[in-house]
């Protein structure tokens, strides 16, 4: 299913801050400090699927622009771009600080993810970081918590990194991501997620 890019875009200006922290100098993206608040009118405008994306207190929407089997294209102000299968991050292009599983291994993912843990290769940009082994093991499973038919909590472990990082994920009955947290780096901040499908 393709969909047109909506031209409406909630982004006003990035900024980065250093952070040196030993093998990861990190540089962290922020959104605008701007506050969207998604209504029913505001729907009704954009007419597209969308999420609302919050990181550092701020906010931006993203558009759907395509979905194949389950893997939905996000393309955001700036013309980036966000890949998930219902709500994980899969790869991110275009951010100040990108995250990517292993293109080949999505097929794979998609099969596993939320039932079970899985291995790929993961790749990071600010820090640079190419193809290392990555294990995301699941670490809960419940239903009906906090307005999620299921709620799904991984962990992510990266080779040689001591310290993993979680991700949550809230789907509703039929499997669609309802709302997500996930960071696109070990020390970095929390990706908030909101996703609202039009159809």
């Amino acid at each position: 299913m393709n969909k047109c890019i909506c031209s409406i875009f909630l982004l006003a200006s990035c900024a980065s801050i250093d952070v040196d922290l030993g093998y990861f100098n990190l540089v962290k993206e922020s959104f605008s400090r701007n506050s969207i608040t998604v209504t029913d009118d505001l729907k009704s405008d954009l007419q597209y699927s969308f999420i609302l994306l919050t990181y550092d207190g701020s906010q931006a929407i993203y558009v759907l622009s395509e979905s194949n089997d389950g893997i939905d294209l996000w393309i955001g102000p700036m013309l980036e771009k966000l890949w998930t299968f219902r709500g994980l991050i899969l790869k991110t292009s275009g951010l100040e600080q990108d995250f990517g599983f292993n293109s080949e291994d999505w097929q794979s993912i998609s099969s596993m993810y939320p039932r079970s843990s899985f291995k790929t290769n993961l790749s990071l940009t600010n820090p640079p970081l190419f193809g290392s082994s990555a294990s995301i093991e699941l670490r809960s499973l419940s239903f009906n918590v906090q307005g999620c038919h299921k709620e799904v909590i991984y962990e992510i472990n990266l080779k040689n990194l001591k310290s993993p990082w979680p991700a949550t994920f809230c789907l509703d009955s039929f499997g669609k991501a309802i709302r997500s947290q996930q960071k696109l780096n070990p020390l970095g901040k929390i990706l908030y997620i909101e996703f609202y499908y039009q159809y």
